[in-house]
This record gives C-alpha cells, sequence and structure tokens, in this order.
C-alpha cells in the first residue's frame, strides 16, 4: 500500500487534524476527499451534487478507515501539498474540486 505523501520540505506549510467521519459512509481509502456536513460537523465522502455540506471539498483522507456501522475518528490533511494521483472521489476534470481544495491551502500536484 501506498502512503499519500504530503509536503516537500520542512519550510512548507502542512496542518494533520483528527476529524470524524459519519457513521455508514462504508470503507474509505487513504486519498478520499471530504465534506463536512454543515449541521453535524462530521465529514463525508466528498459529493459534488450533495447540499449538505459535503459539496465543499475540504479535507485529505491520511488513513483508511471502516465507517459503516459507527462513526470513525481519523487522520486527515487541512493544508499540504499532494500528488494528485493519490487524491479519491474526484474526477481528474472536476477543476472546481481541485480549484477549491487550492483555495483552502491543499495544492495536488502531478508527480511522478
Amino acid at each position: 500500500t501506498t502512503q499519500i505523501q504530503y509536503g516537500d520540505s520542512k519550510s512548507e506549510k502542512k496542518r494533520v487534524e483528527t476529524v470524524i467521519v459519519a457513521t455508514g459512509e462504508g470503507a474509505l481509502l487513504r486519498g478520499q476527499v471530504l465534506g463536512m456536513v454543515t449541521s453535524t460537523g462530521e465529514y463525508k465522502k466528498y459529493k459534488a451534487d450533495a447540499t449538505t455540506g459535503e459539496e465543499i471539498p475540504r479535507l485529505i483522507l491520511l488513513q483508511d478507515a471502516d465507517a459503516t456501522s459507527k462513526e470513525v475518528k481519523v487522520q486527515a490533511l487541512r493544508t499540504g501539498r499532494v500528488n494528485k494521483t493519490d487524491v479519491k472521489g474526484i474526477e481528474a476534470t472536476d477543476y472546481k474540486a481541485f480549484a477549491e481544495l487550492a483555495d483552502r491551502g491543499i495544492y495536488c500536484d502531478k508527480r511522478a
């Protein structure tokens, strides 16, 4: 398994936070983009067509997790730089989502 690589140097700002993924989200793989449900503050998989908050990409999951039957605490990237090929849950042509991540301080690069 490949681990999400973030940040190029010690001087680059990166921030990792512990957040709660809502019950019922199923299996999540590291690299999954998360959106926050505004009414609960819990995170769900990013869904571009949602209307409850998870349509706004906010974080990138840094570990595999299973939220099928219960909420789980996970580590997620709040700001930093990631390899675009490691990002899950956003289509490569969803330029708006990648721009929103960049506006929040998560930069997705193409790296070999």
